[in-house]
């Protein structure tokens, strides 16, 4: 697959967001020629939106399709608004704060279309870039090796780690071919099967001379007792992945029957108290495990960041798309009112495949997230497999928005 350029990706992006703002400005202009009593009649809105509707926007099909579900939605939300306040306010006034929440909206959408530069080269300058470096520092942070970004998660995780963790687990897992240098999501049942290690190496290791230095006694466990809880439950295919991961998470098999750490893992670990040391009778160096939950999610998340460019691809459409739907739900958040009335429909499935394919796209150049941007799925299908989650209050992912919207206030406000 040819790889598109970011003019390209850029261009994509903005043809829905151009979309979504002209009709916008169009139901806006709508309104504003209604006398307020026009707007408490329905069948006056009605006839205004089966005239739009009716009008030939597009020879494109998909972007015809759009036209007439986003404008039908904007007047849904418009009849539902005027229904539920019509004896509350009068008039004058239901009229002035719809067009009010259209221009809120007109202007949010303003941003989404200037917060992406055309030139390449002069995104260090966009919100786009600023916004993404903040959320960078805190779920993948680049770095010259393993320790270095280690240890920036680390810094993280006492805030961060819930969404540091969730950016490793996708909520669809694609039957594709993990090779040997691929690096996969986690599953929940191997998310659990990495807990229950942290709690053997914690509770119940065996100690055995390192391989790798013979002045060393190393902690391990029994493969065995690893899986023996999901004996039923697991495939053959689940195991080998399991043991993959261990290995990107520097842990080895042993003699085909324990699993241990390597040395690299002692020099990750130490510093950080995720391991001791204590002095045998026979003058060798016991390591004596005192992992937490983070331990080794995080090393792996590491492993992710630093070898970044060997990531499977549902994790990296797992990656992006979170790093897009941050940041497009911060915007919205940060220059739209709690009340606006269209503000689910910016979160309506069909809106979102829509634009967020194209940001998570942009999102993966090298200036960003330096992913593989042609394993991004542009499939129908795949989007709204993947977008169900969007629905779904995240605890951790409303913070890190709601953290970004902080963020882009401070910096109106020192403006």
């Amino acid at each position: 697959m040819a790889r598109e350029r970011w003019e390209d990706v850029v261009a994509y992006y903005r043809t829905y967001l151009s979309l979504v703002q002209s009709l916008i400005k169009e139901s806006k202009t709508m309104i504003i020629k209604l006398e307020p009593s026009q707007i408490m009649e329905e069948g006056v809105l009605q006839e205004l939106l089966d005239k739009a509707s009716k009008r030939k926007v597009s020879k494109v099909k998909a972007i015809a399709e759009f036209n007439a579900f986003f404008l039908k939605e904007i007047f849904h939300h418009i009849f539902n608004y005027i229904e539920e306040c019509k004896e509350e306010f009068e008039p004058m006034d239901l009229k002035d704060y719809i067009v009010d929440f259209l221009e809120e909206a007109d202007q949010t959408f303003d941003i989404f279309l200037t917060m992406v530069e055309e030139d390449k080269n002069q995104q260090h300058s966009s919100l786009l870039f600023r916004l993404f470096i903040i959320l960078e520092k805190l779920l993948l942070p680049q770095g010259n090796s393993l320790e270095e970004i280690y240890n920036l998660l680390i810094q993280s995780a006492p805030e961060w780690y819930n969404a540091q963790r969730y950016v490793l687990q996708p909520t669809t897992f694609f039957r594709e071919e993990i090779g040997e240098m691929v690096i996969p999501g986690l599953s929940p049942k191997i998310y659990q099967i990495i807990n229950h290690i942290t709690s053997l190496f914690n509770l119940d290791p065996n100690f055995l001379d390192s391989d790798e230095n013979p002045d060393f006694v190393i902690p391990t466990i029994m493969i065995s007792d690893v899986f023996e809880p999901y004996i039923d439950n697991i495939a053959s295919a689940e195991e080998e992945a399991v043991k993959r991961i261990c290995e990107r998470m520097e842990l080895k098999v042993i003699m085909n029957t324990f699993i241990g750490p390597t040395s690299r893992f002692l020099e990750l670990a130490e510093p950080h108290r995720y391991i001791s040391t204590q002095t045998d009778a026979d003058g060798k160096t016991r390591w004596i495990p005192q992992l937490s939950n983070e331990t080794l999610i995080l090393l792996y998340l590491s492993r992710v960041s630093f070898r970044r460019g060997f990531l499977s691809k549902e994790l990296i459409n797992w990656i992006a798309m979170n790093f897009a739907f941050i940041i497009y739900n911060a915007i919205l958040h940060a220059f739209m009112s709690d009340d606006n009335i269209f503000y689910n429909l910016f979160l309506d499935l069909k809106t979102e495949e829509k634009i967020l394919p194209y940001l998570m796209k942009l999102l993966c150049f090298e200036n960003y997230l330096r992913l593989d941007r042609t394993k991004i799925r542009d499939s129908p299908t795949y989007r709204k497999e993947i977008f169900t989650f969007l629905g779904k209050k995240i605890e951790a992912i409303d913070k890190l928005t709601y953290f970004l919207v902080d963020e882009i206030k401070k910096e109106l406000n020192d403006k």
